[in-house]
Parts: structure tokens; C-alpha cells; sequence
């Protein structure tokens, strides 16, 4: 069992590796989305840290599933299995603590907690009940919510462009969730329409830039939908952490619960966080867009300049 997860360790560690695939998916973007090439370079990292991960975390969301029926209805934790999990799941957040240069504190912990977790993950025995059990369920409730990630990224993209080139060759923001380690491919478009974007008939580049942005409506429901899932998975996921742990303590008192759950907190405390972000969010009326953003703070910048007065304090974005 632990030769199969250093081995899955082994083959997923080259993927950490992995510098100049984000420098070429960014140049990608900016080539499909105007509002992306907008965006400040320290930004971006960001913003494309959170499509991969979006799109990683809804590729593993059936494994996950079945590896938390398997172990919360049949009672059976097959291990290299979670172990093999646990490594492609660590992946993600340690390339964005590496690439992204600005982030949240509470964000960088979390991604630490994460890194710390996976490397416990190889040495644990899950067949064996103990308090390590309820981090595999803690990140598997996780990786439902792949929706916030996505929504993350696109409150930085806006909902116009305009069309600069005759064909596409590269995946665009819909296909790239899809294929997040995809590379430049000649890419045949002929349906998509009815789904990126409300307003047919689209040429190929229309298509591939209307795909890019991201519609005030969509957002709001993006927002919403990101919300009701993130909630819902926490409020399971908490619940079922306490029932487990409580048990575990009455029946072993292993001061390991104590760790895990001084350590768990802090990954709580991101949840928190960003739960209150989410909320604030949809009551502003969903994401608002970096040009958005960039337009308004323009127009603050003109109004002081001729001596006007605000037109009242604006709501966080």
C-alpha cells in the first residue's frame, strides 16, 4: 500500500513542476479574453490558479464521492486509494502558494494545512480507526465545492470584447475547464453558442470571446449557486466532523484529536472567511468584473477631481 502512494507521490510530483504551463495558459487567455489581458500580471496567477483548480477539483469530484460512500456508509477506507487522492489533491494548492504572489493570509495557511495533511496522508493507515479518517472526509467535502473557485476567477472577467482575429486555435474559459491541462489545439466550435453566450448566430472568434467573459446575470447566479453549495457542504462536513471526533475522543483519548483539531481550525477560519465573502458578495448583486471595477474607480477619480460630491459609499465589492 505504501509503495503504490510513494509511487502516485513520485508520478505527481513533476506536476508541481510546472512553471512555464501557466506562463503559456496565460498568454492563451489573453489572446481569447480581453478582459484577462486587463487584468494587473500579479493578478492573473490568480485568476488562472482558480480556473485550473475549479476544473481539477470538478474532474475529481466522482472518485471523491465514491471514496466517501465507500467510507461513510460501508465503512471500508481503502488506502492507497486516499493516499493516491490526497497527493492530487495537495497539487493544485501548493503550484498557486508557489505562483501566486499576493494572497490572504487566511488563503496561505490554508494551503500549509493542506501540504502538512498530505504528507501525513502517505504515512496513515486508514483501515485502522483513527483521527486521520476525518481529514479524508474534510477534503473530499472540499472538493464539491469547486464552484467557489470558479466564481473567484470570474469576478475578474468582464462580460464584453470585442473580436480581433478570424479563427481560434486555443481552448477557450469554457473548454479550458474542462481540459484544464490542455494545450493550444485547433479547437471546432459549432454548438457551444447556445450555451456561452445568449446571443446567436456567433462566428468562431465571437464564440471564443463571448465563452471568455462572463455575463452580469451569470454571475449572480454563480455566486448564489457557489454560496448554497459551499454552505451546504460545510454544514455536513462540520457536523459530521463533530459527531466523529467526539466518539473518537470518548473512546481512545489520542491527543492526535487535539492536533488535527488545532490544525483543522485554521482551515475552519479560511471557510469562515470566505463563507462572509460570499454572503456580502450576492447581497452587492454578484461579482462584479476587474474593467467594472477599473470603470467606477475611474469615475470616483473624475468626480473628486471636479469638485463633485459622492454619490454615497459603495458596498464591497
Amino acid at each position: 500500500d505504501y509503495g503504490d502512494a510513494r509511487a502516485a507521490a513520485a508520478a505527481a510530483l513533476p506536476s508541481l513542476a510546472i512553471s512555464p504551463l501557466p506562463h503559456r495558459r496565460t498568454a492563451v487567455m489573453m489572446r481569447v479574453s480581453t478582459s484577462y489581458a486587463a487584468i494587473p500580471d500579479a493578478k492573473k496567477f490568480y485568476v488562472l490558479s482558480n480556473l485550473v483548480k475549479a476544473a481539477v477539483l470538478l474532474s475529481y469530484t466522482p472518485v471523491a464521492a465514491r471514496t466517501l460512500y465507500l467510507g461513510m456508509v460501508n465503512d471500508e477506507w481503502r488506502t492507497t486509494s486516499i493516499r493516491n487522492l490526497g497527493v492530487l489533491y495537495a497539487i493544485p494548492d501548493t503550484v498557486s502558494l508557489l505562483l501566486v504572489e499576493r494572497m490572504a493570509l487566511t488563503t496561505r495557511i490554508h494551503h500549509l494545512c493542506v501540504i502538512v495533511f498530505m504528507v501525513i496522508n502517505l504515512f496513515n493507515d486508514y483501515s485502522e480507526r483513527n483521527v486521520w479518517r476525518a481529514l479524508v472526509v474534510y477534503a473530499v467535502f472540499s472538493t464539491f465545492a469547486y464552484l467557489v473557485n470558479l466564481l473567484l476567477a470570474s469576478r475578474f472577467l468582464a462580460a464584453h470584447a470585442h473580436a480581433r482575429a478570424s479563427t481560434i486555435r486555443t481552448p477557450t474559459l469554457c473548454t479550458s475547464l474542462l481540459l484544464p491541462l490542455a494545450a493550444p489545439w485547433p479547437l471546432p466550435l459549432p454548438s457551444l453558442h447556445t450555451a456561452c453566450s445568449p446571443r446567436p448566430p456567433l462566428s468562431p472568434t465571437s464564440l471564443a470571446t463571448a465563452c471568455a467573459q462572463v455575463h452580469p446575470s451569470l454571475s449572480y447566479w454563480l455566486s448564489a449557486g457557489a454560496l448554497v453549495i459551499y454552505t451546504s457542504c460545510l454544514a455536513a462536513n462540520w457536523a459530521w466532523q463533530v459527531h466523529y471526533l467526539t466518539g473518537l475522543w470518548v473512546d481512545t483519548r489520542a491527543y492526535s484529536i487535539l492536533a488535527y483539531v488545532g490544525v483543522i481550525l485554521l482551515v475552519v477560519w479560511d471557510d469562515v472567511v470566505l463563507v462572509k465573502w460570499l454572503v456580502g458578495n450576492l447581497r452587492g448583486g454578484g461579482t462584479k468584473s476587474a474593467s467594472a471595477q477599473q470603470q467606477q474607480q475611474q469615475q470616483q477619480q473624475q468626480k473628486r477631481a471636479s469638485g463633485a460630491a459622492p454619490a454615497g459609499k459603495e458596498k464591497p465589492a
